[in-house]
């Protein structure tokens, strides 16, 4: 979260951001002057869903492993994601299609990705909402799931 809240004071358009945290009671962000919403723990997933449908970008901030969960809800949704470069982020964000990786532990790369999110016109963003469901689809379905499961018992 600290490289996060660095790259959030170095972004130029912070004040075109409204942040939705999930799973968090506190205020990291009060002396950014960034609009947030914190919505706790959400535990229905058709609201989680939602959440995803409505946001433009999901960032993830981990620095020690990027989803697959949260990577995993969110492409499935159509949310791009904003991730350093690890875990299952290596894989299926690709910059500029299915979202922004970002070198890992790299604040002035992260802010930078982060204006790139802001800044981007409607057409471009929507292509990226549409190129990350196709990623989503080709390795996260519970179908794909079970066959590789399937490969390794066998």
């Amino acid at each position: 979260l600290k490289y996060f809240l660095e790259a959030l004071k170095k972004c130029k358009f912070k004040n075109k951001l409204k942040i939705i945290l999930i799973g968090s009671e506190k205020n990291y962000f009060k002396n950014l002057n960034i609009e947030t919403q914190n919505l706790k723990y959400v535990k229905n997933f058709k609201l989680l869903n939602q959440i995803f449908n409505h946001s433009h970008f999901c960032i993830i901030p981990s620095i020690d492993e990027t989803g697959p969960s949260m990577l995993n809800m969110s492409m499935m949704a159509s949310t791009p994601c904003i991730v350093f470069n690890i875990g299952d982020a290596f894989k299926y964000v690709k910059n500029n299609i299915s979202g922004f990786k970002c070198r890992n532990k790299d604040i002035k790369n992260l802010s930078k990705n982060i204006d790139l999110a802001i800044n981007m016109s409607e057409n471009k963003f929507y292509s990226m909402k549409k190129r990350c469901r196709k990623v989503a689809l080709k390795f996260f379905t519970d179908k794909i799931q079970i066959s590789k499961i399937k490969k390794i018992i066998r």
